[in-house]
């Protein structure tokens, strides 16, 4: 099984900091993900895929969070410590089988469409 990893798209300074402290509290590494690297597919950036050859022609600004090889008590954790520290990144997923080989760029355009569609059912419960 792959030991735990983190992946980190547009998240620096103070905020990468947190991420990684709360991430090292649970025993995960962090892994800060350069733009060139956006057209990779997750299962490449977590080194379970080929690297691909590929350039990224969307790349994004949105900060992002990918989650590889956490059972739920180690997520719930994780996620509790960073919303205690105030770090708010609207886009997060775990690697599942069905999206380890998607690439970066289109896993955001898929989280940005389930972000609205959860807002838009929230405005409509209230």
């Amino acid at each position: 099984m792959q030991p735990s990893k983190v992946l980190c798209f547009n998240i620096g300074g103070e905020a990468l900091k947190k991420v990684q402290a709360a991430a090292e509290a649970v025993g995960t590494a962090v892994i800060a993900v350069p733009q060139s690297d956006f057209a990779q597919t997750l299962g490449a950036l977590i080194g379970v895929l080929p690297r691909e050859n590929k350039m990224c022609f969307s790349p994004f600004q949105e900060p992002m969070l990918i989650m590889s090889g956490f059972d739920r008590a180690k997520m719930d954790t994780f996620l509790d410590t960073l919303k205690k520290e105030g770090v708010y990144i609207p886009y997060k997923a775990m690697v599942t089988p069905v999206n380890l080989t998607w690439q970066c760029d289109a896993l955001i355009e898929e989280l940005k469409k389930e972000h609205e569609q959860m807002k838009k059912m929230r405005q409509k419960n209230e």
